[in-house]
């Protein structure tokens, strides 16, 4: 999703530095603690209530973004969530802080433990 967000959000830019972007933001956001990534076995496991203790280990996270295996044969490819300190955190900032697009009305169907505005790529 977060590539898809880039693209969307940063016209003009090459694939190359959607990539480079996109692994930055998702490698600060993991460091700081507001992420973990989960390997997903489907795209319905891929959006199943996570939490932190589903995270895989950060070796395992910083070998697959080093080596670009961010996708394993049988899997959907690592996934991402918010922690509990991501969310707090997120919850302080004001929406133009993260917004890459304009606001959006809240979506019923949005997963209860994402945020149900702005499309961004803390999500």
């Amino acid at each position: 999703m977060a590539w898809a967000d880039a693209i969307d959000g940063l016209p003009g830019r090459t694939q190359s530095e959607i990539d480079r972007i996109v692994q930055k933001s998702l490698l600060d956001l993991f460091e700081s603690g507001y992420i973990f990534f989960f390997r997903a076995k489907s795209f319905e496991d891929e959006f199943a209530r996570r939490t932190e203790v589903d995270a895989l280990a950060k070796p395992e996270v910083l070998a697959a973004f080093e080596q670009g295996d961010l996708q394993q044969p049988g899997l959907i490819g690592l996934s991402f969530c918010a922690t509990d300190a991501g969310r707090d955190h997120f919850a302080t900032l004001p929406d133009e802080a993260s917004r890459l697009f304009p606001a959006r009305d809240p979506d019923p169907t949005d997963p209860p433990h994402r945020p149900s505005r702005a499309t961004h790529l803390s999500d």
